[in-house]
C-alpha cells in the first residue's frame, strides 16, 4: 500500500513511500522509549522493533494530515473525499489537474450555485462547446399595487440544454445529467435538447470501451 501525500515542508518526502520502506525510518523507535530494565532485554527489544513498522506508517501520515486538507498536495482519492465534503463539481474521468482545480475553486463556486456563471464555468472544461445552455430569463411586474395571488400566471423559470454535434457518448450523457440534477435548482424546469446530427452513444458501446 502506497502513501500518495506529499509533505513538501519536510525533508522526508512521503509522495510514494512504501509502509515496508518505514521499516528503519520510524521517527520514533519504540525501543529508544523503553524502560532501562527493559531496554536491556533482547526479546522485548526485538518485539517492539517489530511494531515500528506498523506505527511508522500511521505517524507518516498523521504527521502529513495538513497536506491531505491542501487541494495541491492531497491524493487523488482524497480530492474526491475532500470534494463530497464542499459540494466540489468532481466528476468521474476528470483530470488529476481538473479536480484539483475545482476542488480549490469550491468556496467560490457554491457562492454562485444555482447561477448561469456557475453552471457554465462548471460545464465548459467538461464539454467544450458540445454543450451549450440558455435560460428563460423572465420577470413579472405590476404598475398597480396588487396582491401577487392576482397577477396572471406566468411561465415559470426553465433551463434549456442544448447537446451540439458531435454529441456524447453514453457515459458523458449521464454524467451531464448528474451534473444538471446537482447544479440546477430544483425549482427550475430543464430541458435537454439534442442538435439534429448530433450522437449519444449506446449503453452498449460504452460497457464494451475498455478505457
Amino acid at each position: 500500500m502506497t502513501i500518495e501525500a506529499r509533505s513538501p515542508s519536510r525533508e522526508f518526502d512521503v509522495s510514494h513511500v512504501e509502509y515496508g520502506s518505514l521499516r528503519d525510518r520510524s521517527p520514533f523507535p519504540i525501543v529508544d522509549y523503553l524502560p532501562a530494565m527493559l531496554a536491556e532485554d533482547d526479546f522485548t527489544r526485538r518485539f517492539v522493533s517489530g511494531l515500528d513498522p506498523v506505527l511508522a506508517s500511521i505517524i507518516v501520515v498523521l504527521d502529513c494530515f495538513p497536506d491531505y486538507l491542501d487541494s495541491t498536495t492531497t491524493s487523488r482519492p482524497f480530492i474526491d473525499y475532500l470534494g463530497s465534503w464542499v459540494g466540489a463539481p468532481i466528476a468521474p474521468g476528470m483530470s488529476d489537474s481538473t479536480a484539483r482545480e475545482a476542488l480549490l475553486r469550491s468556496a467560490s463556486l457554491n457562492a454562485g450555485r444555482g447561477t448561469m456563471p456557475t453552471l457554465s464555468s462548471v460545464l465548459t472544461p467538461r464539454f467544450g462547446d458540445r454543450v451549450s445552455t440558455a435560460e428563460s430569463g423572465s420577470t413579472t411586474v405590476s404598475r398597480e399595487h396588487l396582491d401577487p395571488t392576482s397577477w396572471p400566471s406566468a411561465a415559470g423559470p426553465s433551463l434549456t440544454v442544448t447537446v451540439h454535434r458531435p454529441g456524447l457518448s453514453y457515459l458523458e450523457w449521464e454524467l451531464l445529467e448528474g451534473m444538471l440534477a446537482d447544479l440546477v435548482p430544483s425549482t427550475v424546469a430543464v430541458a435537454m435538447v439534442i442538435e439534429p446530427g448530433a450522437q449519444i452513444g449506446s449503453r452498449e458501446a460504452s460497457s464494451d470501451d475498455p478505457s
